[in-house]
C-alpha cells in the first residue's frame, strides 16, 4: 500500500532528522531477503545482527529483538536502516546478547504486520531463536507498527518498546487536521494486550508525533490494567530514540529481563463471511471488503488495497485498525476505520 497523502507533513518533518556518518569499521549487519515463496508484499529486505559468542555456543537459543525503523529509514538502502535507533547502537559498537532483526519496509509503505511476520518466520527458522524471548521495539512510524504487529500476533511476542510512536489511526487522523480516536476507539482492541509488558519512551516536545499521543496510550494501558514503563523525556523533541537506545542501559535489562507466559493471548476465530460486500462512506466513496481465508482484503479505490488481520470479530489490524459495527443479527451495518472514515454497509451489495 502506497503512503496516504496525510503522512506527507509527517514524514517532511522526519527527513529534518540528521542522520550520522557511518565509520570505516566492518558492519556488524548481514543482509537477508525473503525467499521465493515467501515474499510479502508490503517488504523484503531486512538486516540481522549476531550476538558475540553465537557461534561459539551451538546448542544456544537466543533472545532476538525486532527493530521497526522510521519514516526517515524506509525505502531500498539498508544502509539508511543502520542509521537510526537500535541499529546505530549495534553499527557504532554496541554489544547486545541478543539477535538483533531489523526489516526495511518500502517507501511509502506503511508497517504491516503480515511482513513482519514472514521475516521473523524466515529468520528463526535459520537461527536459533529462543520463542519465549522474542521483543517488538521501533521509533516513530515503526512505533506505531509495533502496535499494529503486536495486535496481528499478541501471542508472539514477550514484550513491547514503542519510543515517539503512537496508535497508527491517531497519527493518520492528526496530520488530516480530523478529530482524533477516542481512547474508548483503541480499548476493545489494546484489551487483548493486557498480558505483555510495555516501556513507552516519548519526547514532551515531539514537534511531529505529539506527546499526548503517547500519554493517551498510556492512559488506555492504565484503564485496562496495565501499569507500563513511561520515559517521558523533558526538553526531548521527536528524537527519543538516540537516548532510549544508547543511552539507557536499563532499558535492555528490562527488555531482556521479560519472558513470554503461558498467559498468552489465543488467536482470534476466522473472520466471518457476512463481512463481505460494499460499504459506502457520506462522500460517495466504496470501500469492497472481501473475506480471504483468515484474513480481510479491503479495496478503496483504485489505489488501495490492503490486508486485514482479525484481533476478534469485529475488529482487524492491518497498518491501521477497523471495526464492524454489527446490527443484532449478527449483520454488518458500518465499517469504521476511528479517525479515518465511516462507511456504511450496502444492503444486496455481495463478496466479488
Amino acid at each position: 500500500m502506497a503512503l496516504p497523502a496525510m503522512f506527507r507533513r509527517f514524514v517532511a518533518a522526519l527527513l529534518l532528522v540528521q542522520i550520522p556518518a557511518f565509520g570505516a569499521a566492518a558492519s556488524p549487519w548481514q543482509a537477508g531477503s525473503l525467499p521465493a515463496g515467501a515474499e510479502s508484499r508490503y517488504g523484503q529486505h531486512y538486516l540481522v545482527a549476531l550476538p558475540d559468542g553465537y557461534e561459539a555456543e551451538p546448542q544456544r537459543a537466543w533472545p532476538l529483538i525486532v527493530f521497526l525503523h522510521g519514516a526517515g529509514e524506509w525505502g531500498s538502502d539498508l544502509a539508511k536502516v543502520r542509521s537510526q535507533g537500535l541499529p546505530a547502537y549495534i553499527e557504532g559498537g554496541g554489544k547486545l546478547p541478543a539477535i538483533v532483526l531489523a526489516p526495511q519496509t518500502p517507501q511509502g509503505q506503511m508497517w504491516h504486520p503480515l511482513f513482519i511476520d514472514a521475516v521473523l518466520r524466515e529468520v528463526s527458522g535459520r537461527l536459533r531463536v529462543d520463542a519465549d524471548r522474542i521483543y517488538l521495539t521501533g521509533l516513530s512510524l515503526g512505533g506505531m507498527g509495533t502496535w499494529s504487529t503486536a495486535l496481528a500476533y499478541p501471542d508472539r511476542f514477550a514484550a513491547l518498546a514503542p519510543v515517539a510512536g503512537a496508535f497508527p489511526n491517531d497519527m493518520m487522523a492528526y496530520n488530516r487536521g480530523w478529530p482524533e480516536p477516542s481512547a474508548g476507539d483503541w480499548l476493545p482492541a489494546i484489551s487483548h494486550l493486557t498480558h505483555l509488558p510495555v516501556w513507552i519512551a516519548h519526547g514532551e516536545v515531539d514537534p511531529v508525533v505529539p506527546f499526548a499521543m503517547d500519554q493517551r496510550v498510556a492512559a488506555v494501558l492504565k484503564q485496562l490494567g496495565v501499569t507500563p514503563r513511561l520515559d517521558w523525556m523533558a526538553n526531548v523533541g521527536h528524537d527519543a530514540w538516540t537516548r532510549t537506545y544508547s543511552e539507557t542501559p536499563g532499558f535492555y535489562d528490562w527488555l531482556l529481563a521479560q519472558r513470554r507466559g503461558a498467559q498468552a493471548a489465543q488467536r482470534p476465530p476466522q473472520p466471518s463471511v457476512r463481512l463481505a460486500g460494499e460499504y459506502r462512506s457520506v462522500d460517495g466513496r466504496v470501500a469492497k471488503v472481501e473475506v480471504r481465508g483468515d484474513r480481510l482484503e479491503v479495496a478503496l479505490g483504485e489505489a488501495y488495497r490492503s490486508e486485514f488481520l482479525p484481533i476478534d470479530g469485529q475488529r482487524f489490524i492491518g497498518t491501521h485498525l477497523i471495526r464492524f459495527e454489527l446490527d443484532a443479527n449478527g449483520q454488518p451495518r458500518r465499517l469504521v476505520a476511528p479517525g479515518i472514515g465511516r462507511f456504511e454497509h450496502q444492503t444486496g451489495a455481495t463478496q466479488p
